[in-house]
């Protein structure tokens, strides 16, 4: 018998399409989202002209004010704090416990990056803390900073578990009872979406899976979802439906082993899916071959 309760919330797909049709009554379940379009965030500028100026720009600053100086960690992180403060909080800056010297150097830092988008400018400090950390080791900057092509999509959380670190809430549970627990509830909004739907989950959408479970599969997985987070989704539970335009698609996210399980519903232009998908199918495709 279960000693806690596993799921903490469940969403009743009945009631949101009932909320919907309240609303609306020509309303379908794809009016779950106003807008399939990916929302992008502003990113730092990684075009080449960028960063080559960016490279000129901190050894002009690193020549001016850093040769021959010893610079301790503390020193460093003084030195891009109060240039993030020179660049962010003009009007409420505060300098308490750095050195007038680098609080003067980072004042003429913020003049010649001044202008530049919170990422590129996040970016560029975070290039100069590596160069004064060590000024004989320039790391590739583009191959540690490029994100192929991020966004954000619309998302309705539909259930969340509860968590498992010990006895006080499921921390009791084996693995292959947790998994099946997720699973059996996955299914269920699947088959009931498929209702609202009125159509089956779309086979051709589903990604490729490798035909091993690799050490190597799982680090380009990793590395191709810290480029693009999107595909985090095709390593899980996933069921994907398709309209004309748009996809709706239903998937499950767990962050770490002691952290809830979290059922999702995401929709997306059937443009911008296939696309992803592609970039995904085309990794599983090579690491097969070889």
């Amino acid at each position: 018998m279960m000693k806690n309760k596993f799921w903490i919330e469940k969403k009743d797909l009945n009631q949101l399409y009932k909320e919907l049709t309240t609303r609306n009554p020509q309303a379908s379940f794809w009016d779950i989202f106003n807008d399939y379009e990916p929302r992008y965030e502003e990113l730092a500028d990684i075009s080449n002209e960028w960063l080559e100026k960016q490279d000129k720009l901190i050894d002009k600053i690193i020549n001016a004010h850093f040769v021959g100086v010893s610079l301790s960690q503390n020193d460093i992180d003084d030195i891009i704090e109060a240039s993030e403060e020179f660049l962010f909080y003009e009007d409420e800056m505060n300098f308490e416990g750095i050195r007038p010297e680098w609080i003067e150097i980072a004042g003429k830092i913020g003049l010649q990056i001044k202008g530049l988008n919170d990422l590129t400018t996040y970016s560029f400090l975070d290039k100069l803390a590596e160069r004064l950390e060590n000024n004989s080791n320039r790391e590739d900057y583009e191959e540690k900073s490029t994100i192929l092509d991020d966004f954000d999509y619309p998302t309705l959380e539909l259930a969340y578990s509860n968590t498992f670190y010990d006895e006080n809430d499921c921390g009791y549970m084996d693995y292959k009872e947790i998994e099946q627990k997720v699973s059996k509830k996955f299914t269920q909004y699947k088959k009931k979406i498929s209702e609202l739907l009125n159509q089956e989950p779309s086979r051709e959408l589903q990604p490729l899976q490798p035909k091993e479970y690799s050490d190597e599969f799982w680090n380009l997985s990793i590395d191709f979802t810290e480029k693009n987070s999107f595909s985090h989704i095709f390593n899980v539970n996933l069921a994907v439906w398709k309209k004309k335009n748009n996809v709706l698609f239903l998937y499950t996210y767990h962050e770490d082993k002691e952290l809830p399980y979290l059922i999702n519903i995401g929709g997306l232009t059937l443009e911008k899916y296939k696309e992803t998908l592609s970039q995904y199918n085309h990794l599983i495709q090579n690491l097969d071959v070889n």
